[in-house]
């Protein structure tokens, strides 16, 4: 089986680990971050096979970093993950959608371990 690479991008460095922690423990490779420029860098030279995607982080965009996600047939399967209003997540995520990105769930905040777990298990496809 190919491996499963999941790269985190959160503001919350406590979030970071506990995805991370979560996601290794369900045999996904997992790297993370609070930084927007190093998503990117880790986006073009890890190529993910699957980010989680933080909406609100400070100096940082979640929605402009969708915008900037290619699609393709090789193109990481996204999970949208915030604390922030239903209504907003679910627009992000036709945003995503509309763009033809992979969009494999939303993931509201706060979570609890087993929902993420079952989730990370549920989307390794």
């Amino acid at each position: 089986m190919a491996a499963k690479r999941l790269l985190i991008i959160d503001d919350d460095p406590a979030i970071t680990q506990t995805i991370e922690r979560i996601a290794v423990g369900c045999r996904y490779e997992a790297r993370s971050t609070t930084d927007a420029a190093s998503f990117r860098q880790l986006v073009v030279n890890w190529r993910p096979t699957h980010i989680m995607l933080d909406l609100q982080m400070p100096g940082t965009d979640g929605v402009e970093l969708l915008r900037e996600l290619l699609p393709g047939p090789d193109a990481a399967r996204i999970v949208i993950v915030s604390g922030v209003e239903g209504r907003v997540v679910e627009a992000a995520r036709r945003l995503g959608i509309e763009r033809k990105l992979n969009i494999a769930a939303t993931l509201l905040k706060p979570f609890r371990a087993a929902e993420l777990r079952h989730l990370l298990e549920e989307i390794a496809g």
